[in-house]
């Protein structure tokens, strides 16, 4: 009996001390890395600060690490020490959206040397006792937790992350989780509401990995390494209508990055909306050469230069061959970085479609290749992913190639995908009035396509068309209704024209005018 009790007094004082060890180890660490933790600051463009996180010394000179999440979208930024002193950031050296990491300088005029922590050469293993200190929510300064180290993971977006049972509250991203001789072995990162002890810090080897010497403004980081503080300023100058003013940043940028091809990019953007035709072909050819598999870039050229075939076509100038060479080569460059692009399948539908409009202008007769080439194209486009203008501009050709109930089955599907798309009320309406005869229908849809046109040229547009259809009615049954439907007619080209003067409204205009006289010529003053 009496050796049981000296066991149990034995095991009772070993636990005692191994908690009071454990606890002074925790005290210990803690007393080695506070003074390199710091408060980070994220500031606007007016140095109002709008955001805050952890971050810490890793070189006594005012070398800091944080969470790139933290500084993310800032002008300035400025640091506050465990003591109260605020110290400004005076540049970024390097920094790492992917594993959410930034090094930075700050402003230290005065030569003053920092504590600062260093970091772990090799990963923590499971079970490790970690410690985390930080400014949780920007006013609890001076947080420590602890924890273990539960799992090592890999995470596509992250890379190398510790799950760690610490908890991480906001204003924590950033901190150091130290192991128990006080090295970083993770910067803490994010956690999840969700989970219970469910947190994650960034691998402390990837700190190692900053060693870029970019000594760069807050401002000219971003996400995008090409996103520099020109081209953001040319964001804002274009945003607030000073093109050329953009235009010139820009030129700036390319002329001391010419391989920056997001300033060739956003340049070919504004000259495009700018009517700077030439100036655009240009850059956007430069961006694609230096970026030939970014998709936007692809895309959007190819998109543009279909917008260009169309405005060539529609101003009756005949397609020149060399164009068409462009259009039809942006669109098979989008197809090179996406086989399964349905947009760009798209596109070729719609490049066959202006072929065989221009076609018909030009002989008056229907070219039946490029309809069937057209409807191939918008049906492969369709099976890679149902789209509102793909369905309409299907529905189009098919009322050419005489399919007038597939025709309104696809306009049917582009409003069950989009009920308030004007458009695709428009051309079912188109189709069921002059292929149909379906008159009445007709100008229902006509009518909802104006309630839902947003533009003064949309609206004009479908009352044009409104108006053709009536006119078309009239003349066609010369009954009592007649004479209300040119009245009205006549009223819809006048509010076409009102909205969108000098588009041709007011030639319609006048020649239903013509139609009418001759028609009172002939057959008196008055329909039957």
């Amino acid at each position: 009996m009496k050796r049981r009790i000296q066991l149990l007094l034995f095991l009772f004082f070993t636990c005692v001390v191994n908690s009071m060890s454990a606890d002074n180890t925790v005290v210990s660490v803690i007393n080695k890395i506070k003074d390199a933790v710091v408060t980070v600051y994220a500031e606007d463009e007016h140095h109002q600060t709008f955001a805050s996180g952890s971050g810490f010394f890793i070189a006594s000179n005012g070398i800091v690490v944080t969470n790139f999440h933290v500084l993310e979208g800032a002008h300035f930024g400025h640091i506050k020490d465990i003591n109260g002193n605020e110290y400004q950031i005076e540049s970024i050296i390097d920094y790492n959206p992917q594993h959410d990491l930034i090094k930075f300088a700050i402003s230290n005029r005065s030569s003053k040397t920092f504590k600062f922590l260093r970091i772990a050469n090799r990963m923590p293993q499971q079970g490790t006792s970690i410690v985390n200190y930080s400014n949780p929510l920007g006013s609890f300064a001076n947080t420590a937790s602890t924890g273990i180290v539960s799992a090592l993971r890999e995470m596509p977006e992250y890379g190398s992350v510790i799950q760690i049972t610490a908890p991480i509250s906001h204003g924590s991203s950033g901190s150091p989780v130290v192991n128990t001789q006080g090295e970083v072995v993770g910067v803490a990162t994010f956690g999840y509401i969700e989970g219970q002890s469910l947190n994650f810090a960034v691998s402390g080897l990837q700190i190692n990995k900053l060693t870029r010497s970019l000594r760069i403004p807050v401002s000219s980081m971003s996400r995008n390494e090409y996103e520099t503080y020109r081209v953001k300023l040319a964001y804002r100058y274009e945003k607030s209508g000073k093109k050329d003013e953009a235009i010139r940043i820009l030129g700036q940028e390319i002329a001391s990055n010419p391989k920056n091809h997001l300033a060739y990019y956003y340049r070919a953007l504004i000259e495009y909306r700018t009517d700077k035709i030439a100036e655009y072909l240009t850059d956007i050819k430069a961006a694609i050469e230096l970026a030939p598999s970014n998709y936007q870039y692809a895309i959007n050229n190819a998109v543009i230069m279909c917008n260009l075939m169309t405005t060539v076509v529609d101003q009756h100038y005949g397609l020149v061959e060399a164009f068409c060479e462009e259009v039809m080569g942006s669109i098979n460059h989008v197809l090179s970085i996406d086989r399964t692009s349905s947009k760009a399948y798209y596109l070729l539908g719609k490049f066959y479609w202006e072929f065989f409009k221009e076609y018909k202008y030009k002989t008056h007769t229907n070219n039946m290749e490029f309809l069937q080439e057209s409807f191939i194209q918008l049906s492969t486009s369709l099976n890679f992913g149902k789209d509102v203008e793909a369905l309409i501009l299907r529905g189009q050709v098919l009322s050419y190639i005489g399919k007038n109930g597939l025709a309104v089955i696809d306009c049917d599907d582009a409003i069950k995908l989009d009920p308030h798309n004007y458009h695709a009320y428009q051309i079912r309406g188109e189709i069921k009035g002059f292929c149909l005869n379906n008159y009445d229908d007709a100008l229902l849809d006509y009518e909802r396509a104006v309630d839902l046109a947003r533009t003064n040229k949309e609206k004009a547009d479908v009352l044009a068309g409104k108006a053709t259809i009536l006119e078309d009615r009239a003349f066609k049954f010369l009954n009592k209704q007649s004479s209300d439907d040119v009245f009205k007619a006549l009223d819809c080209y006048k509010m076409a024209e009102s909205l969108c003067p000098n588009s041709g409204y007011q030639q319609m205009y006048d020649e239903l005018g013509k139609r009418l006289g001759k028609y009172m010529e002939t057959h008196g003053n008055k329909f039957p």
